[in-house]
């Protein structure tokens, strides 16, 4: 067994001060993870649901244009839900996304949040941290960019990958969110992968980390890539 993506979605809330996320019905196992990406337009974070951990938060920074975040649960039938959402009155769209085959005890392994890079309205690549080789073989590749500008960004996916969600940005006030996967083999560093900006100069960030594979579930892990000879956003 190897991981696997069970199913996602992409939803758009407009302007509300709080939302909330329902747990889907896809046939959740325990131990599949939750993975949450989140996009908002302007300054102020996101409040994330106490019953996911935040993995990565991008800092308030008045300069830049769009928040994201990152947060995963293990699945183990105690859920609650409605999962809620607290934010500013700014537009957020959110891809929730579930794993399975994911290590339960040390999901993350080489995480490179604290490396982010931030174009802020600029045609040049996003470039971040260089993500290493994998510790182990037969990966599978995520790479998540999320952004807005003023004018209108549509990405197309790196070579290679299946788009997990998409949604294009149409004004300044609308982010844009995309996260796509590729089933990778052997153990080497998985080399460049670029998304590229069919729009105009963007607002944007990417993001990278390797999700451990559950022992037994097959040699792999699950990566976020970003970086020079990465992934890359590129106008």
């Amino acid at each position: 067994m190897s991981i696997t993506l069970v199913n996602s979605t992409l939803v758009t809330e407009s302007e509300a001060s709080s939302f909330n996320i329902a747990i889907p019905s896809w046939g959740q196992q325990n131990d599949d993870l939750w993975l949450l990406f989140m996009a908002k337009d302007d300054d102020p974070n996101i409040g994330i649901d106490a019953e996911f951990t935040t993995q990565f938060a991008q800092s308030s920074i008045a300069s830049r244009d769009s928040r994201h975040e990152i947060a995963y649960r293990v699945h183990d039938g105690t859920e609650t839900g409605p999962w809620a959402i607290t934010q500013d009155t700014e537009t957020t769209k959110y891809i929730l996304s579930l794993w399975r085959g994911v290590d339960t005890v040390d999901p993350f392994d080489s995480v490179l949040f604290d490396s982010l890079a931030y174009a802020n309205k600029s045609d040049n690549p996003v470039s971040g941290a260089t993500l290493g080789a994998p510790n182990t073989a037969d990966n599978v590749l995520i790479a998540y960019c999320g952004g807005n500008d003023a004018t209108t960004i549509n990405l197309t996916k790196p070579t290679g990958m299946t788009l997990v969600e998409g949604s294009l940005s149409t004004s300044i006030s609308i982010p844009y969110i995309y996260v796509a996967y590729e089933q990778l083999s052997g153990s080497s560093a998985p080399g460049g992968r670029t998304w590229v900006d069919a729009g105009a100069a963007a607002d944007g960030l990417t993001a990278a980390f390797y999700l451990r594979a559950a022992e037994g579930a097959g040699a792999g892990r699950l990566a976020c890539m970003a970086g020079p000879g990465q992934v890359l956003l590129t106008g």
